[in-house]
């Protein structure tokens, strides 16, 4: 995947840039206005995103969705590399099942060359950076189309399954995806989930067990 990352670098690298952030945020403030305007009809719309006949739907944003969020941390790893005068190379990419659909996977470890934490925290969150943008784009989508037209069912369902993705897995440091992985680069401990359950353990041992001499290993 690395020749088609390279060939379309500077068209992806925008993103990350000011301007990029600045149409981000000028988004993130559209979406926010038009979904409190239209509060009321989207959460009577919400209801029906698990209906067994919109399944298709959920399905459809849910690759949608995954292949711009890697498609954002890959370029990400391009943009943030190169400025650092690195190759930046994405080793490979492929698919795998999430929620029972094909959802891509792509692998940007050469980002583990740069210096700075706070790039390789960039890279790592720019796949949720990317997938709210399209949740904002979606919001207003769905916020000037008509009810139940396909386009707007599209959009109603992106809104809310980019949402609870990136809310309740992508950046929950709790669950081992992105939020998980920049946290722990960011305090510099690699092995965080595994310290983490071995402190619970140690904390059970001792004081629901009664173990005097429990360890933390």
């Amino acid at each position: 995947p690395d020749a088609f990352f390279s060939r379309f670098q500077h068209a992806g690298s925008w993103a990350f840039k000011p301007v990029g952030f600045g149409i981000w945020l000028i988004m993130l403030a559209m979406a926010v206005h038009a979904l409190v305007v239209n509060w009321g009809m989207f959460v009577a719309e919400a209801r029906y995103t698990f209906n067994p006949a919109n399944i298709g739907w959920v399905y459809l944003v849910v690759i949608i969705a995954k292949v711009v969020h890697e498609c954002g941390h890959a370029f990400a790893c391009k943009y943030f590399t190169a400025r650092d005068g690195l190759a930046g190379d994405i080793h490979s990419m492929g698919i795998m099942l999430l929620l029972f659909a094909p959802v891509p996977y792509i692998d940007v470890s050469s980002s583990v060359q740069i210096r700075s934490r706070w790039a390789r925290a960039a890279i790592g969150l720019a796949g949720v950076y990317c997938e709210l943008f399209l949740a904002f784009v979606a919001t207003l989508i769905w916020a000037n189309t008509a009810e139940g037209t396909s386009l707007h069912l599209l959009a109603r369902n992106c809104v809310i399954i980019t949402s609870v993705t990136t809310l309740l897995f992508n950046i929950n440091p709790l669950l081992r995806f992105d939020g998980y992985f920049v946290f722990s680069d960011l305090l510099s401990m690699p092995n965080l989930y595994q310290r983490s359950q071995a402190y619970i353990i140690y904390l059970f041992k001792k004081h629901v067990l009664g173990v005097a001499k429990a360890a933390t290993v």
